[in-house]
């Protein structure tokens, strides 16, 4: 029971992240090749790529927006940990639907002058 227990326990090695990262690295370049050689077209890259990207961009969302912008005061083990936290989340009164975009609390966009914190191109405002 106790192997089964320290299973779950974080990686803190550097060098075992490192050997983690790179096991990665090589899944996803067999896979992908793997892919395209079974279908070698401009079509089946170009999807291969887009999936790539989304997948990357929402496992950036998942993980550094919701902890950074959404709900500063919880941290995400994993894709089924951030899957139970929304699911636990349901219902649950929020800030609103612009909560998961909205940009952090130090930057201010003044839109009419159109620049970060209302100061446009010619620098401070005299009003």
């Amino acid at each position: 029971m106790n192997s089964i227990r320290s299973l779950g326990r974080d990686i803190e090695s550097p060098r075992l992240l490192s050997l983690k990262g790179l096991l990665f690295l090589v899944a996803a370049l067999m896979s992908g090749g793997i892919l395209l050689a079974d279908s070698p077209s401009l079509r089946t890259a170009t999807l291969l790529l887009l999936c790539t990207g989304c997948a990357c961009r929402f496992y950036y969302f998942a993980f550094y927006v919701i902890e950074r912008y959404a709900d500063p005061s919880y941290r995400f083990a994993g894709l089924l940990d951030f899957a139970v936290y929304l699911w636990k989340r349901r219902g649950v009164p929020g800030p609103g639907p612009g909560a998961l975009i909205a940009p952090p609390s130090d930057v201010r966009c003044d839109l009419a002058k159109g620049s970060p914190d209302g100061q446009g191109s010619e620098g401070p405002s005299a009003e």
